[in-house]
Formats: C-alpha cells, structure tokens, sequence
C-alpha cells in the first residue's frame, strides 16, 4: 500500500473540538490540484468547508484551515474529510477523521490516527486505463473502520460519447 498522499495530522480521531475547528494537513499534490476540505455534522448535512488550489506539484504540502461551525445540540459526532482533485476534477485521494463537536467549551486534540496509509487504496485499474470486454477488475487494499459493507461506485467514460 502506497503512503497517503492526504495525512491528517490535526485534530486526531474522537477529537472533541469547539468552533472553529484548526485543521492541519499534509497533502501529495499535483500541478493545479485542488483541496476540499469539509466537516459535516453526524446527520450528514455540510457545516463548514473550504475549498484551496494547490498551483504547483508538491511532494509535501502543508496546509492549515480554520472552519467555524455551528451545531444545536450541546455535542454531535461529526467527520472532517479532506479530498484532493486534478485540474480535470477527477477525485485522486480522499482521507476523513471522525471528531466530537461541541457548542461551547475547550477543545481537546488527540494526536493523529495512522497518517502512514490510506484506508482505501486502488492499483488497478489507473486512471485512463483502457477497459474492454465487460469485466472490470479491480486491485487494492481497504483498511476497514467498522464492519459495515463496502460499497464502490465506478464512473466509466465512454471514448467519444
């Protein structure tokens, strides 16, 4: 499994944190990608995101974001998700963190989880693969964080359509 090429290194899983949530990354990137960073509350709705461009390709790229928040309850489970895209848009890493969120109070920061690997990593097929005959295979690695299904959604372009 190759490295992660989005690591989150603050806030760490089961943070609890108050508005506005600090987050610290390190993002593998190529020329003109872009960086979206979300945190949606545990019903799924959108409550604070970003979006950044990343000009030049980078080994190593650190970013910081702020993203206040607002939530009703005196806490709710919440994810922050950071995704990376190239210049066409097409989606090439994707890392989340499950987080605590508070109204009111003092956030407490645990330390990162495993920044090393991704929890999804696909080797086959790569992007602009040539796929013929009506069978997709598909090689990689899921690192599972519960025992719910896996479900992978596939989006094929058709050369020419």
């Amino acid at each position: 499994m190759q490295l992660g090429a989005i690591q989150i290194t603050s806030p760490g899983p089961d943070s609890k944190v108050v508005s506005p949530l600090e987050a610290r990354l390190s993002v593998v990137s190529q020329k003109d990608s872009k960086v979206y960073i979300a945190l949606y509350g545990e019903d799924g709705s959108l409550l604070a995101d970003r979006l950044l461009n990343i000009p030049n390709s980078s080994s190593n790229e650190y970013v910081f974001a702020k993203l206040s928040f607002g939530i009703r309850a005196a806490g709710e489970n919440g994810y922050l998700q950071v995704t990376t895209r190239d210049n066409n848009g097409v989606l090439m890493a994707l890392n989340t963190v499950r987080v605590l969120l508070l109204s009111n109070g003092v956030s407490q920061i645990t330390p990162p989880g495993n920044t090393i690997y991704e929890r999804v990593a696909l080797e086959t097929p790569s992007y602009k693969a040539v796929v013929s005959g009506g069978v997709l295979n598909i090689k990689g690695t899921y690192l599972p964080f519960n025992l719910q299904q896996v479900v992978l959604n596939w989006w094929i372009f058709m050369a020419g359509a």
